[in-house]
């Protein structure tokens, strides 16, 4: 069985550099932990490592670490694919790949969210709380970018 992945594009008002760093350097400045993370309103910052292999985890208040992935492709300022497996072991990941795309006026952001088949049973009803879930994640990446 495969499922579709998800897919979503907005554009930012900067280079491809930019909308880079912004989205993998400065991951801990505006991504919404607060709702989107296992420590929510106890999170204390997201991190992403810049290399092949790195850790994309979450501290929480308590200094404890919370893994969410791994790089799988770092090729700046184009490209960040990462293993994704909140909540759950490293072995059951889907995938996220970001790919930076520059247009007139600055970049096109294209997220695409795939392998929900991996997680068995519940891959349906998950893709479609990402589906949701995304938007409010790239609307405050948007906000972050236009600063």
């Amino acid at each position: 069985m495969t499922i579709e992945p998800i897919s979503k594009q907005i554009e930012v008002p900067v280079s491809p550099q930019q909308a880079f760093e912004i989205f993998t350097g400065q991951i801990g400045s505006w991504w919404p932990h607060d709702t989107h993370s296992i420590g929510l309103d106890h999170t204390d910052t997201v991190i992403l490592e810049p290399n092949v292999g790195g850790r994309l985890y979450e501290i929480v208040d308590d200094g404890t670490e919370h893994d969410w992935g791994s790089v799988l492709v770092w090729e700046p300022p184009h490209r960040v694919t990462l293993s994704w497996h909140v909540s759950r072991g490293p072995e059951v990941f889907t995938e996220v790949d970001v790919r930076f795309v520059a247009v007139d006026g600055g970049t096109e952001v294209r997220l695409k969210h795939s392998h929900w088949e991996r997680l068995g049973a519940e891959s349906v009803e998950l893709r479609a709380q990402y589906d949701d879930g995304w938007n409010p994640v790239l609307d405050l990446y948007l906000s972050a970018a236009a600063e």
